[in-house]
């Protein structure tokens, strides 16, 4: 691209199909080269404008042959095909007396040529062959709509939660909002609560998030966990909560985690299911299921394991832990409304199979606020719930159709897939059904359609659209627009 050549910015314009907000974006962000050549850009050296008054090539048989004043960031001349040309210092080289750097296209600015980085208004900005920045016509929005490490993102996976929620992002970067009175948002304080999302700092490849009341952790791209906010562990009538400001590793090689109110729990490679934090509502429980091990001599809380050693999959909801096993038996302990067994009179302390329920290795599982489900993840099949998604429910009973998958649970509510179509169900007191009542539904209602995976959680739900756009119903948290139909998230303020 030659020192002065025209941008043209290619965007694709979105118009968000509910009625809750208009919304304009830009998706597939890119640079166009309008047909001028020269330098190679990035931070490498390369060819510069051709020597001679006025832009006139100047011939040559060797370098000695060139003449002409070479500017700070021009490192010598050059003679390719008996034309001399400028060879430029690379790109961040410093300039005078280094206020400045070389743009690795031959001038001295603020930033190397191509460079890219993100406004605070979600805007890319991109530098120029003359090292200054210049920003897009519009921000990042629609399908990709969350400007990360110089590019316009899509969002992977979303965690719901009562007070604060968070977004993995397509770059592996997280973004949290809502409360933060227990640096639940891993900005490395306590207190900035956020309306808008934030990034979690020191995470870059997180490929999955989980959030719960005080707490959010994340699993990365080695399989390893880390977690940051509160996880409150009583011991008796000893508090020896945790407090991690920033990201912590918690457990590494991991194959799933889920987390409760007030705890993790979370499979080894091996199998083993490992928890930490709170109990059953039962300290005096003579258990396997000790959800308070005692902190080791560093102060730290350790996880141990609850009497589980082939598990696959693990739901932790409010009431109850669930877990598919390698012989594809759910194991649950917990509550005893919500162990999915109708035949005990109290809780239930140490794992045992949900009676008369078959799954097999595509089957996923969902817990949360008294309400569990499995349900197929890729494959048509029937979902089974059990505790109160309307009155008690002790055993599994099925909800929709036969062709349901990828159930999610919240607050007294659970969503799934059936087909492309999202159905949920149970309290709507806050619009988490998204189908913009106030009331308890009692079958699975279709919210929206042309869905692909759908989140639930506290409050709120979440699906996203085969195009990739992620819509949100319910409770959405401080200054975000809480909604009884699918809107999108704001990602900056006044968006």
């Amino acid at each position: 691209m030659r020192e002065r050549s025209s941008l043209l910015w290619v965007a694709l314009l979105f118009v968000s199909a509910v009625s809750c907000r208009s919304v304009l974006g830009l998706d597939n962000l890119e640079l166009v080269d309008d047909g001028a050549t020269g330098g190679s850009g990035g931070t490498s050296s390369g060819s510069g404008g051709s020597a001679g008054s006025g832009g006139i090539a100047q011939e040559c048989t060797t370098a000695a042959d060139c003449t002409g004043a070479l500017g700070e960031c021009d490192d010598a001349w050059e003679c390719p095909a008996n034309t001399c040309v400028k060879v430029f210092k690379p790109g961040g080289e410093p300039c005078n007396q280094g206020l400045f750097m070389c743009s690795g296209q031959g001038f001295c600015g603020e930033c190397i040529f191509d460079e890219r980085r993100c406004t605070t208004d979600n805007t890319i900005e991109v530098c120029t062959a003359e090292g200054e920045w210049q920003t897009a016509p519009a921000p990042c929005e629609g399908v990709t709509p969350v400007c990360s490490s110089g590019a316009c993102q899509q969002v992977l996976q979303i965690g719901l939660g009562i007070s604060h929620h968070c977004a993995v992002i397509a770059d592996g970067t997280v973004r949290c909002w809502g409360d933060d009175y227990e640096a639940q948002l891993g900005q490395g304080t306590i207190g900035t609560t956020s309306d808008i999302p934030v990034e979690v700092m020191t995470i870059h490849d997180a490929t999955e998030v989980a959030v719960t009341s005080m707490l959010s952790c994340a699993r990365r791209a080695n399989d390893s966990l880390w977690c940051w906010g509160k996880l409150r562990v009583y011991n008796g009538t000893t508090d020896d909560s945790v407090q991690w400001l920033q990201p912590t590793e918690v457990a590494a090689d991991i194959i799933d985690f889920d987390l409760g109110d007030d705890a993790i729990c979370y499979i080894t490679n091996s199998g083993s299911v490992m928890c930490v934090g709170s109990g059953f509502f039962d300290e005096d429980s003579d258990s396997d299921l000790e959800f308070d091990p005692d902190a080791d001599e560093t102060g730290v809380t350790q996880a141990g394991p609850v009497g589980i050693a082939n598990g696959l999959r693990v739901s932790f909801g409010d009431y109850a832990l669930c877990v598919i096993d390698s012989s594809f038996d759910v194991q649950c302990a917990g509550h005893r409304d919500s162990v999915g067994d109708d035949s005990i009179f109290d809780h239930r302390h140490n794992p045992a199979p949900v009676p008369n329920l078959t799954v097999d290795g595509d089957h996923d599982i969902a817990g949360g606020d008294y309400v569990t489900c499995v349900g197929k993840r890729t494959e048509a099949g029937e979902l089974r719930c059990w505790g109160r998604p309307s009155t008690w429910q002790e055993t599994p009973a099925i909800y929709g159709t036969a062709t349901m998958t990828a159930p999610g649970v919240g607050y007294r509510h659970f969503c799934a897939l059936d087909g492309g179509d999202v159905k949920c169900r149970g309290g709507c007191t806050e619009g988490q059904c998204g189908t913009n009542e106030n009331t308890f539904l009692y079958t699975a209602t279709t919210v929206l359609s042309n869905a692909k995976t759908v989140w639930a959680g506290g409050r709120t739900s979440c699906a996203q659209q085969t195009d990739n756009q992620v819509l949100c119903w319910g409770n959405m948290n401080n200054g975000q627009t809480g909604s009884y139909i699918p809107c999108a998230i704001q990602w900056v303020s006044g968006s």
